[in-house]
């Protein structure tokens, strides 16, 4: 195990400063999404939203819908623009909602059915959800009272006018929605992946280089070392350096996170196994093609950032085009994204996402080996 115990040692050497390192990049992750747990008792107040409002309708109740919106929102009224339009508006976060109301409205509600209004929602924004709240409780009021047997528009905005201005005190116990808390912590997770490939890409791209540098590969080469247990013990040592990152990861993240939140604990360190395996194999890929200190610093932050972006971590997956959609699903960064916040039933759900990560590393790996065998033959 020669190779194998030199790795280590040249792991060792930069040990400290491998540590502070990560511990300041998870700290930017959580400084940024800050603690979202909230008191035991907190007043609740509405928010200001920014809302578009595309009216197809010319009916007084539609114009009655807007106007009750406008008392408590900033609510910009479009015309002459497609839903496709205002959807991009919201995604880029112009907006946190809009809101579409058809040329039949009216008919609509005074018949009861279904679908009477369009909503769209800028889901990064956990106050948009206000919106929805608002709509659908105009909504049921309104179609309650056409239940109860009131077909006149003007009677019914009267009744909703002296039902929706009452208001009252209302106190949330507990602090912040639980499924609001949860998206905040697991997308803080999400990230720490970002900063877990770039630490993992820069230091074993540090290490394999001084190993590989032309004095220690000579004295390999005359060691007689076959390329099966050179490669093995390659593989074995950086597997060992995840291993500890996975450790220092899982009790940061142990640490930092309450006992109250549910965080999935069996999830993440399965998804973040898998994660570090593919960054691993990646940095032995990227190594196994270039020893030049310079250059593999260069990759490393291309990379990193590359895969950030198109993974969704600082661009929303939902606004860019569709071909950087499709770039992304080969991205491993992306679906560890995917694998630490997508809503399941079952792990099972998640089967698919981890076998990506694993079919990643394993090629990754396979490509290395090759490449590093082909390089070592032909200085033989």
């Amino acid at each position: 195990m020669t190779i194998y115990n030199m790795i280590i040692r040249i792991f060792s050497k930069y040990w400290k400063e491998l540590l502070i390192y990560f511990l300041i990049f998870l700290g930017f992750v959580f400084v940024a999404i800050g603690q979202p747990e909230g008191d035991e008792n907190q007043t609740f107040s509405s928010v200001t939203l920014d809302i578009a409002v595309v009216n197809q309708s010319d009916d007084p109740l539609g114009e009655h819908l807007v106007d009750y919106l406008s008392e408590s929102h900033d609510v910009e009224t479009l015309s002459d623009v497609t839903i496709v339009d205002v959807e991009n508006e919201v995604f880029s976060g112009t907006y946190q909602g809009m809101l579409y109301i058809p040329e039949n409205f009216e008919e609509l509600v005074l018949n009861g059915q279904p679908d009477q209004v369009e909503l769209l929602l800028n889901e990064r924004d956990m106050s948009s959800a206000q919106l929805n709240t608002e709509v659908d409780k105009y909504l049921r009021l309104a179609n309650a009272r056409v239940a109860s047997g009131v077909s006149d528009i003007s009677e019914l905005t009267d009744q909703l006018d002296s039902t929706l201005n009452e208001t009252a005190e209302v106190e949330m116990v507990g602090g912040l929605d639980n499924q609001n808390i949860l998206l905040a912590y697991t997308t803080g997770i999400a990230l720490v992946g970002y900063f877990v490939l770039q630490i993992i890409l820069g230091t074993v791209g540090m290490a394999m280089s001084e190993i590989k540098s032309d004095k220690i590969q000579d004295r390999i080469n005359l060691s007689g070392i076959s390329n099966l247990k050179y490669n093995t013990q390659v593989v074995l040592g950086q597997i060992t350096y995840g291993g500890l990152i996975l450790l220092v990861t899982i009790s940061v993240l142990w640490f930092y996170i309450p006992s109250s939140i549910p965080i999935d604990y069996v999830r993440v360190i399965i998804s973040l196994t898998l994660f570090i395996l593919t960054a691993l194999s990646m940095a032995f890929l990227m190594t196994s093609i270039t020893n030049n200190r310079n250059i593999i610093n260069g990759l490393t932050t291309v990379i990193s950032l590359g895969l950030a972006f198109l993974s969704g971590l600082f661009i929303p997956y939902e606004i860019v085009g569709t071909a950087i959609q499709r770039i992304a699903h080969f991205s491993p960064l992306f679906y560890f994204r995917q694998s630490v916040m997508k809503d399941i039933n079952s792990y099972s759900d998640l089967l698919t996402e981890w076998g990506l990560l694993l079919a990643f590393a394993v090629v990754f790996t396979l490509l290395g080996v090759a490449i590093s065998q082909q390089k070592r033959a032909g200085k033989g």
